[in-house]
């Protein structure tokens, strides 16, 4: 059996949470992502799958159909909550997504995939100090995240400096942006 409660996941959070090097947390995240997205039934594995197709070929509407019935089918599967909590986000629909992403945690509170996803919500309704402390909570549970855009110092710039979310969504290049980007006051 694979999901959230696979054995294998507690040695792949302790050396994530150990790891020194990005490229081997990369490799951890990856092993730990398969086993989140494995599940017994065919059913659930199929819906899984489809939605993923669907999301990649950014069909969102036929998406949310497969992990709703994912969800419907395997209520306990966190998996399918964070597929469908993605989803909602990339259409917008922020509540929606918050509140799968706090199914998910209850089912999985490690999945870091759900928290970067509440910190990105968070980002985008310009709450930063709500984003600070939910991308502190995905350091404690994947201490050598370096996406830019997960990061807490990223969401401090925004608090400190008063930068639009919006402003900095139409900038490709956030870096090349914050370098930019001067202190107002």
């Amino acid at each position: 059996m694979a999901d959230q409660n696979d054995p294998r996941l507690e040695v792949l959070f302790k050396n994530l949470k150990t790891s020194v090097s990005v490229q081997k947390a990369s490799s951890i995240e990856i092993q730990i992502w398969k086993i989140w997205m494995e599940h017994r039934n065919p059913k659930a594995q199929s819906s899984m799958f489809l939605g993923i197709a669907a999301m990649n070929n950014q069909q969102f509407g036929k998406a949310l159909g497969h992990f709703s019935l994912l969800t419907e089918i395997e209520p306990d599967f966190a998996e399918g909550w964070n597929k469908r909590a993605t989803v909602f986000y990339l259409m917008g629909r922020f509540n929606e997504s918050e509140e799968d992403i706090l199914r998910t945690l209850k089912l999985e509170p490690r999945h870091f995939g759900a928290l970067s996803g509440q910190g990105l919500i968070r980002m985008a309704l310009e709450d930063w100090s709500g984003a600070i402390t939910v991308l502190e909570l995905v350091r404690s549970h994947h201490g050598t995240g370096n996406r830019t855009e997960d990061s807490p110092s990223y969401a401090w710039s925004n608090q400190e400096f008063g930068i639009c979310s919006k402003e900095a969504e139409r900038n490709d290049d956030l870096t090349g942006y914050f370098n930019n980007k001067t202190p107002k006051g």
